[in-house]
């Protein structure tokens, strides 16, 4: 009985692979993290949130004039800029200037922004894989195997301007 489950279980993770990976191929934003900049559409397309995507692209901006990322961190901060985790928590920028909970814009978040793909209009899936059914271990995989869809959503940053950061 053991084994026609195990059978049964490994089975259905193929099919669930697979259909991920189908899914992921025709452009749909399958993350669990939401992106700052984007929304996600009834479809699972990200599309531009214009008031984030403005802070984006300025800090691409900054950046490619070698601006520090603790410089930008502070000049974020001065500007009492929602961080993207209680952006998303707080669902838009809050009009009396105060803020709930700490806020404090730092060297990781930037660099993670930085280095995140997706501003380039890429939609990137499979970059880890969890080891086992039910495993909670993921293994990064190569790049050469990641689905990269091109042009799947309306880029933020050029991909010049990308490289240049």
């Amino acid at each position: 009985m053991a084994l026609i489950s195990q059978i049964y279980a490994q089975d259905a993770s193929r099919k669930i692979k697979t259909c991920l990976q189908s899914k992921a191929r025709s452009g749909e934003y399958l993350g669990f993290q939401k992106i700052y900049g984007y929304i996600i559409d009834e479809n699972k397309k990200l599309i531009i949130d214009r008031e984030p995507a403005g802070i984006v692209k300025k800090i691409f901006e900054m950046r490619s004039r070698r601006m520090t990322y603790d410089a930008i961190a502070h000049w974020l901060n001065e500007k009492k800029i929602l961080v993207p985790r209680l952006y998303f928590k707080y669902d838009k920028f809050r009009d009396d200037g105060t803020i709930p909970e700490m806020n404090m814009w730092t060297r990781t978040i930037l660099v993670k922004m930085i280095n995140n793909e997706h501003y380039t209009g890429k939609l990137i899936f499979g970059r880890y894989k969890m080891d086992k059914i039910r495993g909670k271990t993921a293994t990064r995989v190569p790049r050469d195997k990641w689905i990269i869809v091109e042009n799947s959503h309306e880029a933020l940053v050029s991909e010049e301007l990308f490289n240049k950061t």
